[in-house]
């Protein structure tokens, strides 16, 4: 038994309008879909957009800064060459000037102790000294980080370290006593600029008629030793010199005075007459016996 049509319409017609119903909404998805596709890629075209623009400014931002970054690591640098400079400087410079030394030996020397010799020498200290690289890395600055690594070969180069100078003195001298001898070291060591005073030698030397004692001192300055920052120190036989002179000039204008109201009451005398002797030295001579 046949089926039969649900629709008196031709079947052609009816394939060719289910194909256009199909192609119109083939096309109308195909449509939506490529309006989506165009949306982002505007959308993600003016986000490129924003990002590339974001990114010059962060370019010429870092170009201007990395200008300022190398202008401070160039002041860096300066800043380490004058510190260098001063540290040469400041090794060269003598911290001790030699007047204040002679000083300071004099003024603490007992009275009856004689400096026959003094000799000074310099020494330079060699420090070899191997830096570590983490210690180095440690100790980098935040713009030399930021600098990254130079190829520049002087960069690497290690600076010749400032000199170091040390001096050694020898002194040589009489005394009348060990005791004298003992006390000259105990205040050479109570000085501030003086560092390992050793007595090297005492032995007995025959240059008077007083038996005398011949020694020897050495002695180091100290690393550490600024002359300007001290007080000289002046000795018990310095402000003995310093109080006869001051008793010296008193006496000298008491003299004077003495001296010019002495010739004023002898010229006094002189313009009226002989003084008149008194009358206790008249009576001796009035009860004197005469001569047979």
């Amino acid at each position: 038994m046949s089926k039969q049509p649900n629709s008196f319409l031709p079947e052609e017609y009816l394939r060719r309008k289910a194909d256009s119903r199909s192609l119109i909404i083939n096309l109308v998805l195909f449509g939506a879909v490529l309006s989506v596709t165009i949306g982002a890629f505007v959308v993600s075209n003016r986000q490129w957009n924003d990002v590339r623009t974001q990114q010059a400014e962060i370019d010429a931002k870092w170009e201007s800064e990395k200008l300022k970054l190398e202008q401070l690591h160039a002041m860096e640098e300066q800043k380490s060459a004058l510190l260098y400079r001063a540290s040469v400087t400041a090794a060269l410079l003598e911290r001790v000037p030699r007047s204040i030394l002679m000083a300071e030996l004099i003024n603490r020397m007992p009275d009856n102790v004689t400096i026959t010799q003094f000799d000074m020498t310099s020494k330079r200290i060699i420090e070899q000294v191997k830096p570590d690289a983490a210690k180095a890395e440690e100790g980098k600055s935040l713009v030399s980080k930021l600098a990254g690594p130079k190829d520049d070969s002087k960069a690497e180069a290690v600076k010749a370290r400032p000199p170091r100078l040390e001096f050694s003195l020898k002194i040589e001298g009489t005394a009348l006593s060990d005791t004298e001898v003992a006390d000259y070291q105990a205040a050479l060591k109570n000085c501030p600029l003086l560092d390992s005073v050793d007595l090297v030698s005492t032995e007995e030397a025959q240059m008077t008629e007083v038996p005398m004692r011949k020694f020897r001192l050495e002695a180091r300055i100290r690393t550490d030793a600024d002359a300007a920052s001290m007080q000289p120190v002046r000795a018990e036989k310095v402000r003995n010199a310093l109080e006869n002179v001051a008793q010296r000039q008193q006496e000298g204008k008491a003299s004077m005075w003495s001296g010019i109201f002495g010739k004023a009451r002898k010229a006094t005398i002189t313009g009226h007459g002989e003084e008149p002797a008194s009358p206790g030295a008249t009576e001796p001579l009035a009860n004197a016996p005469s001569n047979p």
